[in-house]
């Protein structure tokens, strides 16, 4: 499926709206471990409105500054004859992208740094941006990403081509997936920040992990016996062969939520069970479910 082009105007109370339901290429390094500056922890928390949104900081603005000039003189020199590159917002799914450039089957990547010790400066293409930019090219389609840094200290533009690598694409998704799953449907007391389990109780973890596997794997036959031999059995009680089946009623539970909004002058703190303090265990293993 092609993507849509998103009509929005960047920065607009519906745009961030958007973006905290998307996930976005500026985000993507993030969601792959490799942006220095966030930690998945961080970006997840953000999205959901938990803690502030950064700050633009100098380096920021400075890029915003940039930007517009920078692409008029990159489409000058990579296509003198033609259009200019022009910015674009694409959708694809859950996938959104904001490209500083889009032109044909080509799309730009601006970096505007403000120290000549910048990873963008570097020999190869910066991590982060690296990933940031595959995630680009799998919602546009585009043969290609432009990827023009601005030196800080003379203005010299840096052109690098990077092309699609759909094995990266592949692996954006899945961390993609995981990460909705660990950080965007767990509750909001579960973001916090975390101490580190030590290296020697390793063992202990891979025990666990191997009793809950196996826990699944009984629970999962438990229910497929349970279902076959609920299907055969009479409408009745009935008894033989180490087994008893007992056919009841059992009355639905009292909706206290409902009881709360149609009686608010009801002290209900007053009848609550003291807090207990208990333990939540959180597969964090690729391609498990959250939460035990």
């Amino acid at each position: 499926m092609a993507a849509e082009i998103v009509e929005m105007e960047q920065g607009s109370s519906e745009w961030l709206a958007l973006r905290r339901t998307m996930r976005t290429a500026s985000e993507t390094a993030t969601v792959m471990g490799c942006n220095p500056y966030q930690t998945p922890l961080e970006l997840a928390r953000q999205k959901r409105q938990l803690d502030p949104p950064p700050p633009v900081t100098a380096a920021m603005q400075l890029g915003l500054d940039k930007e517009a000039e920078v692409r008029e003189t990159a489409s000058e020199y990579l296509a003198p004859m033609s259009r200019s590159y022009e910015p674009a917002v694409l959708r694809d799914g859950d996938y959104l992208a904001s490209l500083d450039g889009k032109m044909g089957d080509s799309i730009m990547e601006i970096k505007c740094p403000s120290s000549p010790r910048s990873g963008a400066l570097q020999d190869e293409v910066y991590e982060p941006h690296w990933w940031q930019m595959q995630h680009q090219l799998m919602v546009s389609g585009a043969k290609r990403c432009h990827y023009v840094v601005r030196h800080p200290d003379d203005g010299e533009l840096i052109f690098k081509i990077v092309l699609p690598d759909p094995s990266a694409f592949a692996e954006l998704r899945a961390a993609w997936d995981l990460f909705w799953r660990e950080y965007m449907e767990c509750d909001e007391s579960d973001l916090v920040e975390c101490a580190v389990i030590p290296d020697d109780l390793m063992p202990l973890v891979l025990d666990f992990h191997a009793a809950l596997d196996a826990k699944t794997h009984a629970e999962a036959s438990y229910k497929s016996a349970r279902k076959a031999l609920k299907s055969k059995l009479p409408d009745e009680t009935a008894a033989g062969h180490g087994l008893k089946v007992i056919h009841f009623e059992r009355v639905g539970n009292v909706d206290l939520a409902a009881i709360e909004r149609d009686h608010p002058s009801i002290d209900f703190d007053s009848y609550r069970k003291p807090t207990t303090s208990q333990m939540k265990f959180i597969d964090q293993r690729k391609g498990t479910k959250n939460g035990i």
